[in-house]
């Protein structure tokens, strides 16, 4: 079960109007459609913070530009629990959080998981989920039965002849095509949306790998000269003495921001930036592709690790089987998977994608 946690209230006055909303099965996609039909209204007249799984319960806020009593569904999974006035349309990023509960189950009962626990209470590698990649898609449509070549461990492998590529390989390709063709017109429509999807996913693959390089040599739990710092209850500031700054790290008194990369990018300093540019030079990212790429996405930074909010872990027992109730909330764009992945497979390897 997912619950969106809104980063403000109806305001009680307006056109638009503040829809709670409640799924079973659909994606966010699919809700809002059968919501529009109901509603007499066009999917451009209503506003959402951000998407919810399809195979969840899940809960959300959403915004149309009606009267409260015009709003209905057509789907029996998609359920409105609430419709208030509002002032504006609801956009990407208007939420806080999210509250997660999920069952985990068939643990093996000889398992202590004291230990995975408290080290997720203490900061976990704040990694985008795999999800935010898309599915691999081929250059060439394989005919029926095809399959890719894979090597003596199973791992599956790039065809040479049919390549399967990501959202990360379309955002290089369109980097590519912005900074070598002039007079270019602007993608619109679906097609912007794609594109900033795919650049959206190029940021956090560069986030995940500078996240992993910090594991790699040991710094994920460390401040460097030049790190960009946030205090949990105050601003933000650059390291000059990383030996103090890394006891209030591990004190949970701030965090180290990693990059999420564009022109308008509140940059690092020293050591930090030396480190970041080069993550950026192995994968060609000069300044006329942060450029290209600003029209889009202007850039931001990132908390290194993960800390969830109210974690509670309640074990059940069906049978002979032990099963688990995880529940915590987590800032908007942090994944659930990066946490439940930390308690199911604490061994996982650092996350990591060639240029």
């Amino acid at each position: 079960m997912v619950h969106e946690l809104p980063k403000y209230l109806p305001s009680g006055e307006g056109e638009h109007c503040m829809t709670h909303i409640l799924k079973v099965g659909k994606t966010t996609e699919e809700a809002i459609a059968s919501i529009a039909e109901g509603s007499g209204v066009t999917v451009h007249d209503i506003g959402y913070a951000g998407r919810k799984d399809k195979k969840a319960l899940t809960t959300q806020w959403i915004s149309l530009l009606c009267a409260p009593e015009q709003v209905k569904s057509n789907d029996e999974d998609v359920c409105i629990l609430g419709t208030y006035p509002h002032r504006q349309k609801m956009k990407l990023g208007h939420n806080y959080g999210n509250l997660f509960t999920i069952l985990i189950s068939d643990i093996d009962t000889d398992i202590d998981l004291n230990a995975e626990i408290n080290s997720i209470r203490r900061g976990i590698p704040n990694y985008f989920g795999t999800q935010r990649f898309g599915r691999p898609w081929y250059e060439n449509r394989p005919e029926e039965g095809y399959s890719p070549p894979i090597d003596h461990d199973g791992k599956v492998l790039q065809d040479p002849d049919n390549p399967a590529r990501d959202n990360v390989d379309r955002a290089l390709l369109f980097l590519e095509k912005s900074i070598n063709q002039t007079n270019r017109r602007r993608p619109s429509g679906k097609q912007k949306r794609d594109v900033k999807l795919a650049l959206s996913a190029l940021q956090s693959a560069l986030f995940n790998l500078w996240v992993g390089e910090r594991i790699r040599d040991e710094l994920v739990d460390q401040v460097i000269e030049g790190d960009v710092c946030r205090k949990r209850e105050g601003g933000t500031f650059y390291s000059t003495d990383p030996k103090v700054d890394t006891e209030r790290l591990q004190r949970g008194e701030i965090d180290v921001l990693g990059p999420m990369f564009g022109p308008k990018l509140f940059p690092a300093q020293g050591y930090a930036l030396q480190r970041e540019e080069s993550l950026y030079e192995n994968w060609g990212l000069d300044g006329d592709r942060r450029n290209a790429l600003g029209k889009f996405w202007r850039g931001d930074r990132r908390p290194a690790l993960l800390t969830p909010q109210n974690l509670t872990v309640k074990e059940a027992y069906t049978a002979d089987k032990r099963n688990l109730y995880v529940s915590f909330i987590l800032p908007a764009g942090s994944f659930a998977t990066t946490l439940l992945g930390a308690l199911i497979d604490p061994t996982q390897e650092t996350f990591h994608r060639g240029s």
